[in-house]
């Protein structure tokens, strides 16, 4: 089954279950785990976990982030194991699960996956800040920035792109001087990613409604 009939599944169990059809909300989500188990999925596993999670179901959504972990663990390659690592981070941080969260976006290499990793923190913070956890949400932020900025060996364009998603991460935040300082320090040959993070952060003032 593609990658996304498995998101659709997932997403009309969580509408049916909001709706209070338990019985037809437990068949498609048991359908959705299904076919993320058989390719293995780590993204689809730990996104479904999160469902079960917001569902109630603290037990399930634990046994099938396990899941999760154990197939992560399957991975030979420690670079291979980087975007799981991210996937599996966010749908902690979901989760409330913040330290757990962090534990993982901290395994992502730093020098080969530095936009997965400053990614992954920042969009922890932007949980956190929901969380009403703002000196908290600050700190991880100020980490993904630096991460971002200490990327070696001339990989510019992969800079670039991590400054840009911080930059989305501050203004979702509601922190817009603070995305546009961030939008702005976006090396000028990259104008295509300054360009995309500027509207981004307009993007996200309309939906502020500022």
């Amino acid at each position: 089954m593609p990658f996304w009939k498995i998101d659709i599944l997932a997403s009309i169990s969580s509408i049916l279950g909001i709706n209070k059809d338990i019985e037809n909300s437990e068949k498609v989500i048991q359908e959705a785990i299904e076919n993320a188990l058989k390719i293995d999925s780590v993204k689809h596993i730990a996104y479904i976990s999160t469902i079960l999670a917001k569902q109630g179901k603290i037990e399930e959504a634990a046994l099938l982030m396990e899941t999760a972990f154990f197939c992560v663990r399957k991975i030979s390659s420690n670079l291979d194991k980087c975007k799981p690592y991210k996937d599996i981070s966010l749908e902690l941080a979901s989760q409330g699960k913040i330290k757990d969260a962090i534990s993982y976006a901290s395994r992502i290499d730093d020098l080969w996956h530095v936009e997965l990793k400053s990614s992954a923190l920042a969009d922890i913070s932007t949980e956190i800040a929901k969380q009403g956890e703002i000196e908290k949400a600050d700190s991880l932020i100020q980490e993904a920035i630096s991460c971002a900025r200490g990327v070696k060996y001339g990989a510019t364009v992969q800079n670039s792109k991590a400054i840009a998603h911080i930059s989305w991460q501050l203004a979702k935040q509601g922190k817009i001087k603070e995305a546009f300082v961030c939008a702005e320090s976006i090396n000028y040959k990259d104008e295509l990613e300054k360009t995309t993070a500027f509207k981004k952060i307009s993007i996200e003032l309309a939906l502020q409604g500022n």
